[in-house]
């Protein structure tokens, strides 16, 4: 059994007849680079900020996600 590159999948919307059906496929690299990055700010007061950056590049492809939190204990 092979590893796939691509991802397929078979839609309709939903007010049109089954026959109006279409494929979308996605071609997927076979390596991806993790590179992870972020920065924690805290106060005096408690008050803590933290920033997260994840990407994952490849040859055409791209994945980016972050995140942030802000926290204040009472």
């Amino acid at each position: 059994m092979g590893v796939k590159n691509h991802w397929s999948s078979t839609a309709c919307f939903a007010i049109a007849p089954a026959s109006t059906s279409f494929n979308a496929t996605s071609r997927l690299p076979d390596a991806v680079a993790t590179l992870p990055a972020g920065l924690e700010l805290s106060t005096i007061r408690k008050l803590a900020g933290r920033l997260a950056c994840d990407a994952s590049p490849a040859p055409g492809y791209t994945s980016q996600a972050m995140m942030g939190r802000l926290t204040y204990p009472f």
